[in-house]
């Protein structure tokens, strides 16, 4: 599994080996409806990082999961 932690992307070692941790690709702070967030940019690894279903069906702004061909890692869906 992996997780998003401030500007990287790290595993929590339940597949293995660690990886190092890896550039999240985050877009700058913005805010929406009250919540403060940083979405990931279109290149970034956390981008359609997980196969369908998804944990949750909506991220934390109430956006449907999964928008595009996976669901992205952290707490907003692209």
């Amino acid at each position: 599994n992996l997780f998003v932690v401030t500007d990287s992307l790290v595993s929590d070692a339940t597949c293995g080996t660690p990886a190092a941790p890896l550039p999240a690709g985050l877009g700058s702070l913005t805010q929406s409806a009250g919540t403060w967030f940083r979405a990931p940019a279109p290149l970034s690894p956390a981008v359609d990082a997980l196969a369908p279903p998804c944990a949750t069906g909506s991220d934390q702004r109430g956006v449907s999961r999964p928008v595009g061909a996976g669901c992205d890692l952290g707490a907003i869906e692209g």
